[in-house]
């Protein structure tokens, strides 16, 4: 029993005592009604109390909303409350309201309904023998970057039964991920560059355009008429794609931190004048980039502790970093100033890592999804370790004291009630 609870029933008792005028009234309106409208009422009133008092304990439990912009105390942590695994090697999630896609090597793409994030189960699935290591979702259809097969177009309109109703092979490459923006899908096929692929008609899909590097594109992200490569040993590329059928650089970051052991660039996300790069290889990390202006992109810091940074995610003032063994790292970003020159390095706020090997992150709302390798998905959420014991018991069935209390005062004013009208 916590003292958060002992001090709240005392409180309802010394309101109770305080408002002794309210409760005699009450008993005269009580001794205006017949016994049976009594019990019935009885009846309505202890019925509302009892569900609550059998309400699990996650609903009592302190849980902090995450990653807003204060401090957290030592006693807050990243813990896990969900997971799913059925076997397969997890490399991507894309989430939208509570389902979420896993883009799930040689199973496929699986859907996943979060609901209820302690419990999460599939619903869906499909596979057919490739290997899918990206996906995106964007109305009715996932696009799968299926490795040597190419990209995949599934219809899930019916979430139980995904089909595919397109697919495009090129001749080489090694789809890893895709970025969709209206009715072009970015293809970051690894040896082959970027592909623009037309997806008007996700039936017949056209590549009308191509971007080679002589690297290995891993990931990429689009923001208005311009697309960012997570480009492997090249770095970051900045390309222009105002026109899809004609792609060029119009910039490059491959400047790494000063050891010059990280050059591996694995995936990429931009907030405004702000690219985020993972750097995979030897000592990898994370490296912030200022792309104001796109043709000399410069360095603002980065943040290094010897993991294979593979996945990035970001929400207001924290950077999420799926950090391969070393699991998730979520950077504080918030004392990061326009002045910061090229030495500015975050600090570490949360560490989650249960020996998995974290390929992806998504955060929605107070939970942190993370596509962990071969042990599939986990779902975090950040908590005061003080309710770590009763946080996740959901099958804990103590009543609260405070409400304990509420019924055995309305019995008590139910018996009086009864008394007075039998007396009458």
């Amino acid at each position: 029993m916590s003292i958060i609870r002992i001090s709240y029933s005392f409180w309802i008792v010394t309101k109770l005592i305080l408002c002794r005028n309210f409760a005699r009234h009450l008993i005269k309106k009580l001794q205006k009604r017949t016994i049976f409208e009594l019990i019935i009422l009885w009846i309505i009133i202890s019925g509302l109390l009892f569900l609550l008092a059998f309400i699990p304990k996650t609903f009592f439990a302190t849980v902090e909303q995450p990653f807003h912009n204060h401090k957290f105390n030592s006693t807050t942590k990243l813990v896990k409350i969900g997971e799913f695994n059925d076997g397969g090697i997890s490399h991507d999630i894309f989430i939208t309201e509570s389902l979420v896609y896993v883009a799930d090597d040689s199973k496929g793409l699986e859907i996943i309904n979060v609901t209820d994030p302690t419990t999460p189960s599939k619903i869906g699935k499909f596979g057919d023998g490739g290997a899918a290591y990206g996906v995106f979702v964007s109305g009715s259809y996932a696009y799968v970057a299926d490795y040597s097969d190419g990209l995949e177009i599934i219809d899930i309109q019916d979430l139980y039964n995904p089909q595919k109703i397109g697919a495009y092979f090129p001749s080489s490459g090694e789809a890893n991920e895709i970025f969709v923006k209206n009715d072009l899908a970015y293809l970051a096929d690894g040896s082959a560059g970027i592909r623009v692929i037309n997806i008007s008609n996700p039936a017949f899909l056209v590549e009308i355009g191509q971007y080679e590097n002589n690297s290995h594109s891993r990931g990429v992200f689009v923001q208005g008429s311009l697309a960012y490569i997570a480009d492997n040993i090249n770095g970051l590329d900045i390309v222009n794609i105002s026109d899809p059928y004609n792609l060029y650089r119009v910039g490059q970051y491959s400047e790494w931190d000063s050891s010059g052991l990280v050059t591996h660039a694995r995936c990429v996300i931009v907030d405004g004048s702000t690219a985020f790069v993972t750097a995979g290889g030897y000592g990898g990390g994370l490296e912030i980039v200022n792309i104001s202006n796109p043709t000399k992109p410069t360095r603002i810091g980065g943040f290094y502790d010897g993991g294979v940074a593979e996945g990035v995610a970001k929400n207001e003032s924290y950077v999420f970093v799926a950090d391969g063994y070393e699991g998730l790292e979520v950077l504080d970003i918030s004392a990061y100033l326009p002045s910061c020159d090229e030495d500015w390095s975050p600090t570490k706020a949360f560490q989650y890592n249960d020996g998995g090997y974290a390929e992806a992150v998504w955060i929605q709302g107070p939970y942190i999804y993370v596509a962990d390798g071969e042990d599939g998905l986990e779902i975090l959420q950040l908590v005061s370790t003080s309710t770590l014991s009763t946080t996740f018991d959901n099958t804990s069935k103590e009543k609260p004291i405070g409400f304990n209390i509420l019924i055995l005062l309305g019995t008590i004013v139910l018996i009086v009630g009864v008394r007075r009208q039998k007396k009458k």
